[in-house]
């Protein structure tokens, strides 16, 4: 699994009342090391239990990659609970907009938004209900490099940094897309959730490039003409063994469409099984 750590962190972190503020320098441990060196600053305000807001800001200083170095990026982002009727109805959002000289490196923006409903104890296992929407922009060849950089992946829960376990983790970088997830999460016990997903994968554009791939992909530059690239069903059961140590049991299938089959050159259908361990320390 990926390693969530960085190279190094300078984190200074101030709370007073309903106010957060953090500033940071940032040295990740990416692939391919490329030495970036990022600051950074946040600021949030939570309204009690009706929600919160924040916005940040980062610039990466140094880095061997050219299309980062010198990178600014802007974070704004938000939750909220707009009805005390409903206090299970939870909405969220998230505008990231990244810019590098005068855009011809970087000019992009991604996001999403979102609405979830926990049922709570009202209902057996306390379901909660959800549907996000998230979009990258990818490069149209207009100039400005306007491919969205998804910077350093991390992992708050499933199919969240990662859109897919198939796709997501494995297959293409969070670039060019629009992303369509529903999601059902369940809690029979204490120890145990269970969380089922729908995801429908579309590019914003088409053409040569117009899908990012991982390795062992990352060689393939087919041309792509149709913008549906498929849809994902991922089942999550999880397991808290202790405070320290969780198990975790993933299957996943990817119905490819008519632009993953012009990828890929095939339209089977993918299986994937996994049995995940996690340590934390």
């Amino acid at each position: 699994g990926m390693r969530e750590a960085f190279r190094f962190t300078a984190i200074a972190r101030l709370r007073t009342g309903p106010w957060l503020a953090e500033a940071m320098f940032l040295r990740p441990d990416d692939d391919k090391n490329t030495s970036t060196k990022l600051l950074g600053a946040n600021v949030e305000y939570t309204f009690g239990e009706t929600g919160k807001i924040g916005v940040g800001y980062w610039n990466v200083y140094a880095s061997n990659d050219e299309r980062r170095d010198g990178l600014n990026l802007f974070d704004v982002r938000g939750e909220a609970h707009p009805l005390r009727s409903l206090p299970g109805l939870l909405l969220e959002g998230e505008i990231t907009y990244e810019r590098n000289g005068s855009g011809s490196l970087n000019n992009s923006w991604g996001g999403f938004g979102g609405i979830a409903y926990a049922f709570g104890d009202a209902l057996p296992a306390e379901p909660l209900l959800g549907y996000r929407l998230a979009y990258f922009s990818g490069d149209d060849g207009s100039g400005d490099n306007r491919a969205f950089d998804p910077l350093f992946y991390g992992f708050e829960d499933w199919d969240q940094w990662y859109l897919g376990e198939i796709i997501g983790e494995y297959v293409a970088t969070n670039r060019n897309a629009t992303v369509h997830i529903l999601r059902l999460e369940t809690q029979p016990t204490e120890q145990v959730s269970a969380k089922d997903f729908y995801l429908y994968y579309h590019l914003n554009r088409t053409g040569e490039g117009s899908i990012t791939p991982r390795p062992p992909q990352s060689e393939r530059l087919a041309v792509i003409d149709d913008k549906s690239i498929g849809q994902e069903i991922d089942f999550v059961v999880e397991f808290e063994a202790t405070d320290n140590v969780s198990f975790a049991g993933v299957a996943a299938a990817f119905f490819p469409g008519a632009g993953a089959k012009d990828f890929f050159e095939d339209d089977n259908t993918w299986l994937h099984f996994m049995l995940y361990t996690s340590l934390y320390f």
